[in-house]
């Protein structure tokens, strides 16, 4: 009985440690992205000011 308890409780943290792990990894992806979005927003603003500058 104690042998079982011990198996699942491993069994039980060990998922734990994968979600927190996936949890962690996707958060990552998330940010990631989201600076390549605002890098690439803070491109495109310079580039419409110089469009407005040449222009103007």
């Amino acid at each position: 009985m104690s042998q079982c308890s011990v198996l699942s409780s491993i069994a039980a943290s060990y998922c734990m440690r994968s979600c927190f792990i996936m949890v962690i990894e996707t958060s990552t992806a998330i940010k990631h992205r989201f600076d390549a979005l605002f890098h690439e927003g803070a491109e495109m603003k310079c580039k419409l000011e110089a469009l407005t500058r040449k222009i103007l």
